[in-house]
């Protein structure tokens, strides 16, 4: 993805960006499963990092109680929910590959369409709602996304993506988006650039 956005509001987030999410792996994208080749249930004796999908089902639940990704693909979209007391009710993570509704691909354009003064690359993207957050945000947890993805990439990483953060946590606010640009943070470091890691 060359651009993403963040929009923080008091009970939902919403993340998207015009990259290209792997179509095979959408309707299993909230499923926790490693590859057949992977003995153990979380590590594996090859020399590979990573969460194998653990990240994104954990790290839903941990924000809120419902997440959607809607993923568009050329002129087709196609999505994936989960919803934790569904989960609950089923003893088991159980997630929901129905087709997006239309207000699902209303609110992903209108989120997508944030980024044509930027760029032409618009015909992929991906849009990630979490709701139901476990706690009413406000203007102080929007500052920590922003210092934290102020420092996700430097200048010199292999992808430079631009970022654009809406603090939508007051309704009245209608600030411009914060832009966060490639920036060098690593104080000398040099940092790992062609290492896989599975999330």
């Amino acid at each position: 993805a060359s651009h993403g956005s963040i929009t923080v509001f008091q009970t939902s987030i919403i993340i998207n960006d015009n990259g290209i999410f792997n179509r095979k792996r959408l309707p299993n994208a909230f499923e926790k499963f490693k590859s057949n080749s992977m003995n153990d249930e979380f590590y594996n004796e090859e020399d590979i990092l990573g969460k194998f999908n653990f990240g994104l089902t954990e790290s839903v639940f941990l924000l809120g109680d419902k997440a959607k990704i809607i993923c568009k693909f050329g002129d087709e979209y196609q999505s994936t929910s989960i919803d934790v007391n569904e989960c609950i009710s089923r003893n088991g993570i159980y997630p929901d590959n129905s087709k997006p509704t239309e207000k699902d691909i209303s609110t992903f354009n209108k989120n997508h369409s944030r980024f044509e003064k930027y760029t032409d690359c618009l015909e992929n993207g991906t849009m990630l709602t979490i709701e139901n957050l476990q706690k009413k945000w406000k203007k102080d947890d929007f500052d920590k996304i922003r210092k934290f993805v102020f420092g996700l990439y430097s200048p010199k990483c292999h992808n430079q993506t631009t970022w654009l953060l809406y603090d939508m946590t007051d309704p009245e606010n209608e600030e411009s988006p914060i832009s966060i640009t490639p920036d060098n943070l690593t104080f000398g470091c040099q940092p790992i650039e062609s290492l896989i890691i599975n999330v």
